[in-house]
């Protein structure tokens, strides 16, 4: 059975199995409740369609003053509404103790409303020494929905000494809310006697969300509070614009946080936009905190869960305009690809194991201020989107994060400068066109990219692969590279290391005061100019190209002199290999303490500058090979053992040895023409 009411009714109506449990208020149908607190419709389960109006009982005044009554009382039911509903509102206390809160306007597992739903607004209190009741939520669902095209408030706080609380506009328990209309908190009173208040009251929060899902494409206000004038009075916490617990929130719409009035003395901030705990935030649309009398308050803040924002999200008005946060990161992950606007600072990652995505588009106006640095972490590229980021003009001191990274197997350039002392890993393409530093190993499958002009400092190791076109400096101790190619420079300062261990191919310049390290794999070095430092290879490294190596060499692999002349001008040890190509030449300016020479087809030269100290073997010595005793004078030579011994009357200028089968004839002495020696196959 159905009720239809189109007329005037002014006692509870009740649905249960007597009387039916649907009831219709048609546009000419109010319901006024006469009683004291009573509600306007009750009943436990059914369905209410409202297009008129409803009207919950006022509580009790008096010494034993009451709340008020609820607009409609169905938990188990829902509720079609395009009229007005009205919670009722708290009686007017006179007495020590009081009970007079206003009524909630709806209180249904289901709402659909697409007109006006008020929460009642919380009694009067007219002794000093009474607290008025606070306003009552416009909605309260649990475990169910609520689709909202219209408007949803909350009751003011009642009027007294101490200005009392605003009542949630919407309360979801488990519940899912859809709204494109207008959502507001209910304010604290703005009447009563501000003027001996010693707080400011709650403004009533916008939507409060626990383990649900809101979809806000509409308005969402925090409630206001109209704050205490007496000179020491303090501020209390304002309605944030949604508060989310263990939920979800997206926002494509527009969220403020609720404000403190201008009028206060106390030093009071605005209450946050958003305001989420261990909870899920997507932001394409407007968040924004509530305005403050000195300073206004954080658009978001975030207390474990994630946060993706590629809308904007703004720090509440106030006088001081440079000071405040835009974002407030308590724990948890926020991931900006929008914009980010604070006073001082944009981001504050004010607890410990923060961490910070930085994806394309992200704008922050503000510092972002790291508080607990070693635990915090901050990531290029959340996906596989290309982006740039200015460290110089981002606001962001990177030195601060613990772990730096860049996850997305995207590529990222970084220009400016900036500086890390953290944990790194790369996993896409990350390019340094500025000036930068690396104070830590880096790891990962991806690859650094020093552009041509940039600078990539650092030290640890690098495992991941690097390109480089500009400059990779070792700074302070070691710096090991797995693999690196590239047409830039490499330079190992004085006391440092470049430890190169897998391979690569550098058509760069290398040099410094440092030790250079060739490890295990094939390297192809095009010119290096150590001095005075060290250069030692691996057992299976390639040293290739042209170019002047000014500092002694220890070689365990295989140098190659290919491109033109590779010139070592000081000691060389080791027992690895010399290659020289056809018609190219190797020249070694020092002592030679082993190895071997491979002559490598026809042309090669060999030049030696201190033929005496020279005790390499050389093998595959053929026709057009030659060797050049620089500065030195041969008058006589002979062959034994495979040892030629060449001398300047009694003194012996060098002893070459050399594999395979030769005899004194198969070699040719004559001048160089430079006031050296030539050696010829003949």
């Amino acid at each position: 059975m159905t009720i239809t009411i189109s007329t005037s009714v002014t006692s509870t109506v009740v649905l249960d199995a007597g009387n039916g449990y649907g009831v219709i208020i048609t546009t000419d149908g109010t319901i006024r409740i006469d009683g004291k607190g009573a509600d306007g419709i009750k009943g436990t389960t059914g369905t209410v369609t409202n297009d008129g109006h409803i009207y919950a009982g006022t509580g009790t005044a008096g010494i034993n003053s009451g709340s008020g009554g609820v607009g409609v009382f169905l938990p188990s039911g829902t509720v079609y509404n395009a009229g007005a509903i009205y919670g009722g509102t708290g009686g007017t206390g006179v007495g020590t103790y009081i009970y007079n809160n206003g009524g909630t306007g709806v209180d249904a597992k289901d709402v659909v409303n697409t007109g006006y739903i008020y929460g009642g607004n919380g009694g009067r209190a007219l002794r000093s020494r009474q607290n008025p009741g606070s306003g009552a939520a416009g909605v309260y669902s649990a475990h169910g929905t609520v689709t909202n095209s219209g408007t949803i408030k909350g009751g003011t706080g009642g009027e007294g000494v101490n200005p009392s609380n605003g009542g949630a506009g919407v309360v979801l328990g488990y519940s899912s809310m859809v709204n494109k209309g207008i959502v507001i908190g209910g304010d604290t009173s703005p009447y009563g006697f501000p003027q001996h208040a010693r707080y400011d009251g709650y403004g009533g929060v916008g939507v409060s969300l626990k383990g649900g899902t809101l979809t806000n494409a509409g308005s969402i206000h925090g409630g206001e509070s109209y704050g205490a004038t007496h000179p020491s009075a303090y501020s209390q916490v304002n309605g944030a614009g949604v508060y989310v617990f263990v939920g979800t929130l997206y926002n494509s719409g527009t969220i403020i946080g609720g404000a403190i009035s201008a009028q206060t003395k106390s030093n009071a901030y605005g209450s946050a936009g958003v305001d989420a705990e261990r909870s899920t935030v997507v932001n394409t649309g407007t968040i924004i905190g509530g305005a403050g009398v000195y300073v206004g308050a954080a658009g978001l803040v975030l207390d474990g869960g994630t946060v993706l924002n590629e809308g904007l999200i703004t720090l509440g008005t106030g006088s001081i305009t440079k000071s405040g946060y835009g974002v407030v990161i308590e724990s948890g992950t926020f991931t900006n690809a929008g914009t980010v606007v604070g006073g001082e600072f944009s981001v504050d990652l004010g607890g410990s194991g923060s961490t910070l995505v930085i994806d394309p588009g992200a704008v922050f106006d503000g510092n972002v201020a790291v508080i607990d640095g070693a635990t915090d972490t901050i990531v290029f590229g959340s996906g596989s989107q290309a982006g740039t980021f200015n460290t110089g003009t981002s606001n962001i001191n990177l030195s601060n994060f613990g772990t730096f990274a860049e996850t997305s197997h995207a590529t990222w350039s970084l220009v400016g400068s900036g500086y890390f002392n953290g944990q790194t890993t790369i996993s896409g393409l990350l390019g340094i066109a500025g000036s930068f530093s690396l104070g830590h190993s880096v790891a990962g499958t991806g690859t650094i990219s020093v552009h041509a002009g940039a600078t990539l400092s650092g030290t640890g190791s690098w495992t991941v692969a690097a390109i480089d076109s500009g400059l990779i400096e070792a700074t302070s101790k070691t710096l090991t590279l797995d693999h690196i190619s590239g047409s830039g420079s490499l330079i190992a300062g004085s006391g440092d290391t470049i430890d190169l261990t897998s391979g690569g191919t550098l058509t760069e310049k290398i040099s410094g005061a440092g030790t250079l390290e060739l490890g295990s794999g094939s390297w192809h070095v095009n010119k290096a100019t150590l001095a005075p430092g060290l250069l030692k290879t691996g057992t299976k490294a390639l040293l290739t190209d042209a170019g002047s190596i000014a500092t002694t060499v220890t070689n365990d692999g295989t140098i190659t002199a290919y491109g033109g002349t590779l010139s070592l001008t000081k000691a060389v040890s080791g027992t690895g290999t010399f290659l020289i190509k056809e018609t190219q030449a190797l020249s070694f300016g020092s002592s030679v303490a082993g190895g071997t020479v491979v002559f490598d087809t026809s042309g090669a030269t060999l030049d030696l500058g201190d033929p005496s100290g020279f005790a390499a073997t050389l093998a595959d010595f053929a026709t057009k090979d030659s060797i050049d005793l620089l500065k030195h004078v041969v008058t006589k030579d002979s062959f034994s053992a495979g040892t030629l011994t060449l001398t300047d009357g009694s003194t012996v200028v060098a002893a070459l040895h050399f594999s395979g089968t030769y005899t004194v004839a198969d070699f040719s002495i004559k001048s160089d023409g430079h006031g050296g020696t030539s050696i010829g196959f003949a």
